[in-house]
């Protein structure tokens, strides 16, 4: 279907579905409607799991104690 793809995201669709056929193609119809391209992050997103980089700004903002940064992360 010339749908665009990262490889990792697909490994990532496969572990998440656990060898359920079903469950992969569901996750995948959900990432590959919502963008462009079946990426890492929009597996993530879809998934509703937070990126790396997020949880490392957080983490920051909470050890330099920035509540201003800190909202901004959630808003």
């Amino acid at each position: 279907e010339g749908i665009k793809y990262e490889s990792e995201a697909l490994m990532l669709i496969a572990q998440e579905s656990r060898g359920f056929v079903r469950d992969a193609i569901n996750i995948l119809e959900r990432v590959r409607f919502s963008g462009t391209i079946v990426s890492r992050t929009a597996v993530f997103r879809s998934l509703g799991y937070i990126d790396d980089a997020s949880i490392i700004a957080l983490m920051q903002s909470v050890i330099a104690k920035n509540p201003h940064k800190l909202f901004r992360l959630f808003t």
